[in-house]
């Protein structure tokens, strides 16, 4: 299973500290939340994976597709259908098994990088 949040990393100027804002459409915290507190409200209460599939924005708008195969019934239905076409790329219809995947990728596509959870969170700028 995966879950997908956007993270946002910014200085702040007034303090000259850097901080991480998450977005994240399935949470009931403030939108957007800062990582401290989405780390504390919010993880404690999931079963946190050992590995996070960290990609920047410009890779994931240009490489990523999605034909919405996993979203389909065993008939071929998709459930609950976007109203927009499905994302692809000349390179690739379907390629989001690469992004939920938490080994680093062999092939020439860069999927972003994977860490483990004490590397997510000194990226995100919270030690653990």
């Amino acid at each position: 299973d995966y879950h997908v949040i956007l993270l946002l990393k910014e200085d702040d100027e007034n303090t000259n500290k850097k901080r991480s804002w998450i977005y994240d459409l399935d949470t009931t915290l403030s939108f957007p939340c800062d990582f401290e507190t989405f780390a504390k409200e919010s993880l404690p209460f999931v079963d946190l994976p050992e590995y996070h599939r960290i990609v920047p924005s410009e890779t994931f708008l240009k490489v990523f597709s999605s034909d919405r195969s996993h979203m389909a019934k065993t008939t071929g239905v998709v459930i609950s259908p976007p109203n927009y076409p499905p994302i692809s790329t000349l390179e690739s219809k379907m390629n989001l098994p690469s992004f939920v995947s938490m080994t680093e990728n062999l092939d020439s596509v860069d999927f972003g990088k994977v860490l483990d959870e004490k590397q997510f969170f000194k990226f995100c700028g919270l030690a653990n």
